[in-house]
């Protein structure tokens, strides 16, 4: 019977294990991606720019709203974002322009 347990352990261990992996290589994929895009600042006033930016909170929706995220670490990043539209005039202007 504890041999059977451990067995059954094994396999759903290695399914969180692998989970939790993928969280971690998510996360870092994003921050690395935003990172190199703001390097240089927040630049509204730049098309090319804009269209990175707004592209990525795409995707880290999309990647949140299937959980392929964690759910604070995007709430975090929200966050961040709510700030942006309060302290960058051209922010939420720009993501109207983005999302029409």
């Amino acid at each position: 019977m504890r041999q059977a347990k451990r067995q059954a352990d094994l396999p759903e261990a290695a399914v969180r294990h692998a989970h939790e992996s993928g969280y971690s290589t998510t996360v870092g994929y994003f921050w690395n991606w935003f990172f190199e895009l703001v390097r240089g600042g927040m630049c509204f006033d730049d098309p090319d720019w804009t269209e990175q930016y707004w592209r990525l909170q795409h995707m880290e929706f999309y990647y949140f709203g299937n959980g392929w995220l964690p759910h604070f670490i995007y709430e975090l990043w929200v966050m961040d974002l709510v700030e942006c539209y309060r302290t960058i005039p051209a922010a939420l202007p720009s993501h109207n322009t983005y999302t029409s």
